[in-house]
């Protein structure tokens, strides 16, 4: 399998981590990886979980509450904080505003916050976002967009004035088995084929940086014990390659052998960054690369989906 694990005698072997966001898409596929690492997990959502054998506890806490890591630091005392919790909808309506706002921008100031008061020598990796403005004094091009930028921010600056141990993954289109956000591309034109549906698309010019979930925790891997040269700076976590939308679309349709798909049939999103990553940061920092071809990480997701999640909406929570 494409960007499988690395096996109980990691380096992470003994050493204690926490995660928000654990129960997410590439929370899941993180905390499968620092289990197979040999990685002692905290794992934290705001919903009750239960027990598992890829964590050595799971907290119900509210990272929009601020404190609401507190406790944790003083029982846990991770050594890397690996902060994957918010909101994701990078639509432009305008009841995304305040949601998107607490859960990435405020919910990352709380995270930095507890950690400078409690804990400074923790290190913090935390999820950004292709979406955020390519350059300083851009616009951003929606409320999600705007969020993560601010908490980008945030993050330099707890950096320069606390000394907080931060590195920031900027992290591209990320796909895969098991995402439960059914409207993204990859698992609606997966599912709508695999039921025998057509998939109702815009015109699929956009050309997107897709990344592989595996390849992105194996990124979040790399960063939690990169070097100190590595503190307070953010990096691209992609491809460094482009591929349209439409060129994803036929891809999976290859791959499923059926299904019909109806291009612009659906507006196409309004001020959509074309952007791709640059992957060398990440290679010089964190020693990281993705290695998933497209076609193989598709095929992958197909089969996963085809397997666990053309049914089942338990499955797509697992």
């Amino acid at each position: 399998m494409p960007g499988s694990g690395s096996g109980a005698e990691g380096p992470y072997r003994g050493r204690t981590v926490a995660i928000t966001g654990a129960s997410g898409f590439v929370g899941t596929a993180l905390r499968r990886r620092l289990a197979a690492s040999g990685a002692v997990v905290h794992a934290i959502s705001r919903h009750e979980q239960p027990p598992d054998e890829l964590a050595e506890r799971w907290w119900k806490l509210d990272v929009r509450v601020p404190g609401a890591l507190d406790e944790l630091l003083r029982a846990a005392e991770p050594e890397v904080l690996f902060h994957l919790a918010g909101e994701t909808s990078a639509g432009r309506e305008l009841d995304l505003v305040q949601p998107t706002f607490t859960a990435n921008a405020v919910a990352t100031v709380n995270v930095l916050t507890s950690l400078a008061a409690r804990s400074p020598s923790t290190r913090l990796v935390t999820a950004g976002s292709l979406e955020e403005p390519p350059e300083p004094g851009a616009t951003a091009t929606s409320p999600y967009a705007l969020s993560k930028a601010t908490a980008a921010a945030y993050g330099l600056l707890f950096h320069e004035l606390y000394g907080t141990r931060v590195v920031q993954l900027r992290i591209f289109m990320a796909y895969g088995p098991g995402q439960a956000a059914v409207g993204k591309l990859v698992p609606y034109v997966t599912l709508a084929l695999l039921r025998g549906e057509p998939a109702v698309l815009t015109s699929g010019v956009r050309r997107v940086d897709w990344i592989y979930v595996e390849d992105v925790a194996a990124a979040f891997l790399a960063a939690g014990l990169a070097g100190e040269e590595a503190d307070g700076k953010s990096v691209d976590v992609g491809s460094g390659t482009l591929v349209s939308v439409r060129e994803v679309a036929e891809e999976i349709a290859r791959i499923v052998s059926s299904g019909e798909l109806r291009l612009g049939e659906r507006p196409d999103r309004s001020r959509e960054l074309e952007r791709v990553a640059d992957p060398e940061p990440a290679a010089s920092l964190l020693g990281w690369r993705a290695t998933t071809k497209l076609s193989d990480g598709l095929r992958e997701t197909v089969d996963w989906y085809r397997d666990y999640g053309s049914t089942s909406s338990t499955a797509l929570r697992a």
